[in-house]
């Protein structure tokens, strides 16, 4: 394992991706989760991840509101599909709920992600979130420019 301390990231540890440990707010509580900066092991990351991830730390009480009032939305856009797709399992795995307090036994927040750019000056961010209703795929939440662009699977951050 590679140790570097960044002067943006902090204290950051290479294996298989750059890592630590990141406290973030989500809905109205502190989760211990892990910031991931995307990079090969020689830590020259992208101007534009040094931007985002400042970007990020500077809206994110602003930002996240709107997230949770977008996953809210994307979750009840869903609902009955998921319910379907679980049957009788349906109330554990897709239950109704009827606010954005109601995703926080079906979300868990995994990590935030510094996305490279490849030198475009993009500021690439992605959220990473196990769902009870999306138990193989889990949810991700795509940033561009301190803007959601896209919820999805997780597989459009990672």
């Amino acid at each position: 394992m590679i140790e570097i301390d960044d002067n943006v990231f902090g204290r950051i540890v290479y294996d298989l991706y750059w890592k630590r440990s990141y406290t973030l707010s989500f809905l109205n509580k502190d989760r211990d989760i892990t910031l991931v900066i995307d990079g090969d092991e020689d830590g020259d990351f992208e101007d534009s991840q040094y931007k985002a991830f400042q970007n990020f730390e500077a809206i994110k009480t602003s930002l996240i509101p709107d997230v949770e009032d977008n996953l809210f939305k994307y979750y009840l856009a869903n609902i009955s599909e998921n319910r379907d797709k679980f049957g009788i399992q349906s109330d554990k795995m897709a239950p109704l709920i009827f606010n954005k307090e109601g995703l926080d036994t079906l979300l868990d927040l995994k990590q935030v992600v510094v996305i490279e750019s490849f030198d475009s000056n993009d500021l690439n961010i992605g959220l990473v979130f196990d769902a009870k209703w999306e138990p193989e795929l889990g949810i991700g939440v795509k940033l561009i420019n301190g803007k959601l662009v896209e919820i999805g699977y997780q597989d459009i951050v990672l």
